[in-house]
């Protein structure tokens, strides 16, 4: 069989992919059934002796489908969830060492440990956290921590073998012990940092930011707007390191290398070597392994007078990546990589040679340009559908960003690796300007094109919404009618244009019809109270506690609709009500920050955060905040409490920290629609509302469900799930 390998490892992948993003009995036994299938028509065909190569397909699929779904299951149940069980939120002494760059950020450190034991076992695994203070600790320092493991909730950590976070408390304490852990990675974390600090000196901060991201893919350091702007345009990708970035590192190396012998054996070396270290110099990113893998296998094919497959090197790839950690296929780069590869060995060539056999065109020029529209093309089909399934987004635009930036992006890694490995040499780093100044215009020319793309109207879709389906349907539909009736040129004018007006239409009759919607979401933050009042284009939180374990989960569901925050609560310091201040002030943009000021020394740790002056509001005092056109937010201190009371056009709702005493409140406050609490407060008797939302632990919930059934007869708690608060239908449901 032709491509063997090609055809196991895709398909071992996209079962994985399956399996690790829908874990559940059913997908295992539609799998299961599937393969069944399968084989029952193997064994028909086999019978009848037809189709010999269906046969074979359906054979290696089946069983390979199999296989995957047994290997999920082994690496779960016997060895990610007992490391899971024994560890998770449980207090614990490790040993280990600062195993990868501390990544730094405006306003806080990321670090990432290696145990070597955990409570005197011996045990390797890895530990991520955040700090907002400088813990003067460098990378492969060895240290001794004593902290909180959390279950990390994140599928690009779990698929990176992180599997605990940690967080900065009372009970977190880190120190450093004895010398530096010798490893042969930390020469390509030093090499990295070296590279980073070249552009830094050479470039403003803006068009450094954009080389060490197209570089070494180093989103973090990108401006927030930049970021936003790449997101919303679909074209994240160009950011990312994968297998264009690959290319040119290995064309650049072997260049050099042919000018001193033309041996392949050693050209085989010398692009392996290069390959390996900028693997190594951007972290191992699972899209730079398989574009490096490919490369090394097509070099070794050249050697050993082959000629290299690429399905099967693709299939390769994803076996030498997934067998020794099937969870590395939670990693969304790794699976855009793979369908945009795949697409681009498919179709992109098939399209060129179409287009060139119909158009006849001769210019080396349009020839050039073709290529790269076909590839970007055939790129973007086959990563479209998996965007929209996983960011719950695409943008109509992203193929007119790819062809106008994609040269300059090329252009850019290679001025990029020249200027910051130059500037690095005595004597010659003067060397190093001239490309600097081209790496700046490139940048420049690359923030201004995604810029531009972004702010037109539709540049992002949203594909979450009842519009995009209908959107789909009907361009599908156009498809299949210019197919049937074989008519070209004004028809698929007509189509581009009714496909786009169906876009537009359907996006102005949601907003037009969601624009008065207003949601609040009681999030399921454990032994705290997070609360977030949400319309169509803003979000305000009115407080933001919790437990440490949940600070991702939190996070993302914010991020997924939002950018920034208009309204940042704090009605207490105390981690119930503030755990998550931190990482919001540092991921979104919080256009007001409120805090209630008790006169503990927190107040001035916040105030003094990232340079900002905050809001304080004391004690006996009442104000009203316009959170939305709809919603406004009646704030009310009595007694070191800080009431909240919402109102709508349709409803309200009161929100109470713990020590709430409902005598002192005034009547309005008193009857409500909704009432969301965290302890029963103190004359419950007094209050008058149709739900009543509890937020706390399963236990604590058990312990008070008699008192709580008091107050009201609808009690939800957020103990398992998110309660949403709908204010137009005096509804809730839970998520």
């Amino acid at each position: 069989m032709k491509r063997l390998f090609g055809l196991i490892g895709l398909t071992y992948l996209s079962v994985l992919a399956v399996v690790f993003n829908l874990y559940s009995r059913l997908t295992f036994i539609l799998i299961f059934a599937g393969s069944f299938v399968l084989a029952g028509i193997w064994i028909v065909l086999l019978i009848l002796k037809k189709k010999k190569n269906v046969r074979r397909v359906l054979a290696i699929v089946s069983i390979t489908a199999l296989c995957a779904s047994f290997v999920m299951i082994l690496y779960t149940n016997y060895y990610y969830n007992p490391i899971i069980d024994k560890y998770s939120s449980k207090e614990v002494s490790i040993n280990g060492f600062i195993c990868d760059e501390i990544v730094k950020s405006e306003n806080y450190a990321k670090y990432t440990i290696q145990t070597d034991t955990i409570n005197g076992e011996d045990v390797h695994l890895k530990i991520q956290f955040n700090s907002y203070a400088d813990l003067n600790i460098a990378e492969f320092n060895n240290i001794s921590l004593h902290c909180v493991m959390y279950e990390a909730d994140s599928n690009s950590l779990v698929s990176d073998g992180i599997f605990f976070k940690t967080y900065v408390d009372d009970t977190f304490n880190i120190e450093q012990v004895g010398d530096k852990h010798f490893s042969l990675y930390s020469f390509a974390v030093e090499a990295r940092k070296a590279m980073k600090s070249s552009l830094q000196t050479l470039l403003p901060s803006d068009y450094s930011s954009m080389c060490s991201a197209v570089l070494l893919g180093d989103k973090l350091s990108l401006p927030r707007n930049v970021l936003n702007s790449f997101t919303n345009t679909g074209s994240s990708f160009l950011i990312v390191v994968s297998g264009m970035h690959m290319a040119v590192i290995a064309s650049v190396g072997l260049f050099l290398i042919k000018k001193f012998t033309r041996n392949k054996i050693i050209h085989l070396i010398a692009v392996s070597f290069f390959v390996i270290s900028f693997m190594a110099v951007t972290g191992f990113a699972p899209s730079v392994v398989r574009s490096g893998i490919m490369i090394i296998i097509y070099y070794s094919a050249a050697v050993f007078f082959r000629t290299s497959d690429a399905v099967n090197s693709l299939g390769i790839a994803a076996l030498f990546l997934l067998l020794p950690n099937p969870y590395a296929v939670g990693d969304v780069g790794l699976v855009l990589s793979f369908s945009a590869t795949l697409g681009i060995i498919l179709w992109s060539g098939k399209m060129y040679d179409y287009i060139i056999s119909k158009l006849e065109i001769k210019s080396k020029l349009l020839k050039a340009l073709l290529r790269l529209v076909t590839a970007s093309l055939s790129a973007s089909v086959c990563v479209v559908p998996f965007s929209a399934i996983y960011f719950e987004r695409i943008s109509p635009l992203v193929l007119f960003v790819s062809v106008l930036v994609t040269f300059a992006v090329e252009g850019l890694i290679v001025c990029s690796l020249f200027a910051s490995l130059i500037y690095l040499v005595p004597f010659v780093s003067y060397l190093a300007y001239p490309f600097a100044l081209v790496c700046g215009l490139l940048s420049k020319y690359i923030i201004f094109v995604v810029g531009l793309f972004a702010d037109i109207p539709y540049s992002s879709v949203n594909s979450d919404k009842p519009y995009f389906y209908v959107w789909i349907v009907v361009s599908i539909i156009l498809v299949i009618i210019g197919y049937l009736i074989k008519v070209r040129g004004r028809y698929v004018a007509i189509a581009v244009a009714l496909s786009f007006l169906t876009l537009v239409t359907g996006r102005v009759t949601y907003m037009l019809v969601t624009e008065n919607e207003v949601t609040a979401t009681v999030y399921c933050t454990g032994n705290g109270m997070m609360v977030a009042v949400g319309s169509s284009d803003n979000i305000s939180l009115l407080c933001c506690g919790g437990n440490a374990g949940s600070t991702e989960r939190v996070l993302d569901d914010i991020a997924d609709d939002y950018n920034a925050v208009d309204f940042l609560i704090i009605p207490d310091q105390k981690y119930k009500y503030s755990r998550y201040q931190f990482e919001l002030i540092s991921e979104f943009d919080c256009s007001n920050v409120l805090v209630y000021d008790n006169g503990s020394t927190d107040f001035q740790m916040l105030s003094d955060y990232d340079g900002k002056v905050r809001q304080s509001f004391g004690n006996d005092v009442c104000f009203t905040l316009q959170l939305s056109k709809n919603v406004t937010d009646t704030v009310l201190c009595i007694d070191d409490v800080v009431y909240q009371l919402l109102r709508s056009n349709a409803s309200t709702m009161l929100v109470m920290p713990s020590g709430a005493d409902i005598s002192v409140l005034p009547d309005e406050f008193r009857n409500i629609d909704y009432a969301v609490i965290d302890s029963i407060p103190t004359n419950y008797n007094m209050i008058n509302c149709k739900y009543l939302i509890y937020s706390n632990t399963v236990s604590d919930f058990k312990e008070n469900y008699n008192s709580l059934s008091e107050i009201c007869d609808d009690v939800t708690n957020t103990s398992e799930s998110n309660v949403i608060i709908d204010f137009k239908e005096v509804s809730l449901c839970q998520r």
